[in-house]
């Protein structure tokens, strides 16, 4: 039987963890990497069917951000969680287009600290770093354990395998009992999420326990720990009802689950999150405190500099 993670243990781990994210510094001798040219303006206003900010690579050399909050630069520039950035509330407002051309020979690591200097030369951005006890989730296995199945072996994929695109388009996909299309099956370490009327579908395919409970902590906004003690892969279907205003944004847990095991009051209703991962896969989340690693934000301009 694994051994049971105290407080002090897992404080000291989100510490540690967080540290190593957020080492990306040079030599104080050494001038930090600058993108060839580089375009940042602010995005266009939103439409009605405005979504998330996109962001990462774009054509080979290319780093570009589109519709994107500065609170998404900066996890993409310091490799941090957006939980871990403390600073004005516009910065997940205000959004903001990128295009920049990595000189010939960069390495994708140096994409990052280019990044960096990017935000510092065109926002004048100064940041920090500090702990602060905050709250914290560990993931653990309920009192009647998982309920998961675990990955069948999948051999690995040759030297130009490419996964089969998707041909079928959405609306002509076949309902499912549980009023979801019917998506292909899924490959290694697949993620997908249907959302429907007061619902939404994950089905998890080859994924680990830690790589869940990384997703979690970007759903949940908070540090999320796996203490299960599983090691092996696994395929399941999670069905529970996003918060209000909700999406795949950050969610609050609103509701303990019922004391008897029993199902939700509305038996027709989706279970909250933290309800459907004791109900559907027999895994719980229990609330702690530690100190978790910041980077904090002592300025930044709300209009970048011309181009």
């Amino acid at each position: 039987m694994r051994p049971a993670t105290s407080a002090i243990d897992l404080a000291f781990f989100i510490s540690c963890a967080a540290l190593a994210a957020l080492a990306q510094t040079t030599s104080p001798t050494q001038p930090m990497p600058s993108f060839e040219v580089a375009s940042v303006k602010p995005a266009a206003p939103l439409n009605m069917n405005g979504g998330r900010g996109r962001g990462g690579r774009g054509s080979p050399g290319q780093v570009m951000f589109t519709n994107a909050p500065m609170t998404r630069l900066l996890m993409s520039a310091y490799g941090v969680k957006k939980y871990q950035i403390s600073g004005p509330s516009w910065m997940d407002t205000e959004r903001f287009d990128i295009v920049a051309k990595l000189p010939e020979g960069a390495k994708r690591e140096d994409g990052n600290l280019m990044l960096q200097n990017l935000l510092a030369e065109r926002f004048k951005l100064s940041v920090h770093r500090e702990n602060k006890d905050l709250p914290i989730y560990t993931l653990v296995a309920a009192k009647n354990g998982p309920k998961m199945n675990e990955s069948a072996e999948v051999p690995a994929p040759k030297d130009g395998d490419v996964a089969p695109p998707i041909t079928t388009p959405l609306s002509q996909r076949k309902m499912g009992p549980d009023g979801f299309p019917i998506m292909p099956a899924g490959g290694r370490g697949d993620l997908i999420i249907q959302v429907a009327p007061g619902r939404m579908r994950m089905k998890v395919t080859m994924e680990t326990m830690a790589q869940f409970a990384d997703f979690l902590s970007n759903e949940l906004d908070r540090p999320v720990m796996d203490t299960t003690g599983l090691t092996k892969n696994y395929d399941f279907i999670l069905v529970y009802a996003p918060e209000p205003g909700g999406g795949r944004g950050p969610m609050r847990i609103m509701a303990a689950p019922p004391s008897d095991g029993g199902t939700p009051a509305d038996p027709d209703a989706a279970p909250t999150l933290l309800v459907a991962l004791q109900e559907q896969l027999g895994l719980k989340l229990e609330q702690k405190k530690g100190p978790v690693e910041l980077l904090v934000i002592d300025h930044v301009e709300k209009t970048p500099t011309e181009n």
